[in-house]
């Protein structure tokens, strides 16, 4: 289960221990809603491998534990779940089987809703299932690879994350969703991948808030580089090794030769910007692309860093759903 901000646990380290990987999944309101669902499908197809996993809990509709529950719209439902289709799932299930009529879970909706068999959500139920009969034939596929792609390290999100830090509003999770928005409204499919992954074939990877760097993993990037890949590192990355000790000699630690630049001092804000840093160029050959993006040659490739993050507008209230009749 790797949705929403739950990492207690390194979800991606398990797959070798695991037959089959499964997800459950709840849409959130927001103007990042369908985003979200999209990055955690994609977030557990790839560390699957391609092996089977399962949606193993959605809704037909309204849950009972927001604090306003919306039902879901006519459509939503089928697109939620191809949506994990779509990201290599073999089993679309739902938490529940029949609407319970006692208990804390009466106002959870179900595939037999309190209204009975003569209901819009169990037609639509019924109509799912004959779809997805419909594509049985695609089960067990791998999916094709993106050209681009998306870092999610555990262990960095939770060092980044600790207190004692030089700021508390950083959040790791949704840094890395921001960037898979950017990448979708730009038309652009991007593969959202566990720190291990083989990078070669991807021409572009970011890897947002890489806070924990060890020495092996430095190595790695800078051949991905070095072999003609296109590396995006973002503020508060390669800060520590894998023991949580500082990198010495100025920030950003393990990948300051990669990047071809240095930070003397972190330059958290209270309001916006969130965070931003002095970025001095180490190389004459770092080029300058924006105030907060610099960019520098590496082999064939290049190595970029985007200093600085403005307060998200994810956090704006979503925009008053129309009614359908």
């Amino acid at each position: 289960m790797v949705a929403g901000e739950i990492n207690e646990m390194n979800y991606a380290d398990w797959v070798d221990e695991v037959d089959f990987v499964a997800n459950d999944h709840y849409v959130r309101p927001g103007p990042q809603s369908r985003d979200e669902l999209s990055f955690s499908a994609n977030l557990t197809g790839n560390p699957a491998g391609g092996r089977p996993w399962f949606l193993m809990e959605h809704s037909t509709s309204a849950v009972n534990w927001q604090p306003v529950n919306l039902p879901k719209l006519p459509g939503e439902m089928a697109r939620d779940a191809l949506t994990h289709v779509a990201h290599g799932a073999d089993a679309v299930c739902f938490f529940q089987w029949r609407q319970s009529r006692a208990g804390a879970e009466k106002c959870h909706s179900a595939m037999l809703p309190h209204a009975g068999r003569d209901s819009a959500i169990f037609r639509s139920v019924t109509e799912l299932g004959a779809r997805l009969a419909t594509l049985g034939s695609i089960a067990g596929l791998p999916r094709t690879p993106a050209r681009a792609a998306i870092i999610v390290d555990w262990e960095s999100w939770w060092a980044a994350e600790q207190d004692s830090h030089p700021s508390s509003r950083l959040r790791y999770r949704q840094e890395a969703l921001d960037w898979y928005t950017a990448f979708l409204g730009h038309g652009v499919r991007a593969d959202v991948i566990p720190v291990w992954t083989d990078l070669t074939g991807y021409d572009l990877v970011v890897a947002p808030i890489l806070h924990m760097v060890p020495s092996a993993l430095r190595d790695r990037l800078t051949a991905y580089a070095e072999g003609g890949g296109n590396l995006v590192a973002t503020y508060f990355s390669g800060i520590v090794d894998e023991n949580d000790h500082v990198w010495l000699g100025g920030y950003p630690g393990a990948l300051r030769e990669l990047l071809g630049i240095r930070v003397e001092e972190f330059e958290p804000r209270l309001d916006d910007p969130l965070w931003t840093e002095r970025v001095h160029r180490t190389d004459p050959a770092t080029e300058v692309l924006f105030p907060e993006v610099t960019r520098r040659p590496v082999g064939d490739g290049s190595a970029a860093y985007v200093s600085a993050r403005r307060v998200s507008p994810r956090s704006w209230p979503p925009p008053p759903r129309p009614r359908l009749c």
